[in-house]
């Protein structure tokens, strides 16, 4: 999947299975400084803000330890960077100009023909082609195969 192809996915509002971000952007600054897109997720209502919870009675009573699980995860990464974990996850710190670059260069990587069935068709096996009855076959809201 290319980048341009999910980040259309993250914007398209006839997705209802969309994820806490809307662009790449959001999602390079959540790697930038998890702590605030955190807090800022939580403060701005949570998943209750994603499309997907709309018409869910009690969406805030869904996941009650949320918050608190989250904070937990980013306690513990500040605690193995505060014992110098090689390991622990860092903070990417990019400026809008490097994440603009890191975008850009993960959309050069767009391959145009992921959006063509007809140029995919040649990796594509036809269901009497597939070398066992386990291939799944991907199709649109209608039925119609991708």
């Amino acid at each position: 999947m290319s980048s341009t192809i999910v980040t259309k996915y993250l914007r398209d509002e006839s997705v209802h299975t969309r994820g806490a971000y809307e662009s790449l952007q959001d999602v390079l600054r959540h790697y930038d400084n998890p702590d605030d897109t955190v807090d800022g997720f939580f403060d701005d209502g949570g998943w209750c803000q994603l499309e997907q919870f709309d018409n869910v009675a009690n969406c805030s009573n869904l996941y009650p330890n949320a918050r608190q699980n989250s904070i937990q995860a980013l306690n513990k990464i500040q605690t193995e960077r505060n014992q110098n974990d090689p390991q622990a996850l860092q903070n990417i710190n990019l400026n809008d100009g490097e994440r603009n670059a890191v975008i850009a260069f993960l959309q050069t990587l767009t391959d145009p023909c992921v959006t063509n069935r007809a140029c995919l068709a040649p990796w594509i096996p036809t269901p009497n082609e597939a070398v066992d009855e386990l291939q799944l076959n991907a199709v649109d809201i209608n039925g119609n195969l991708l």
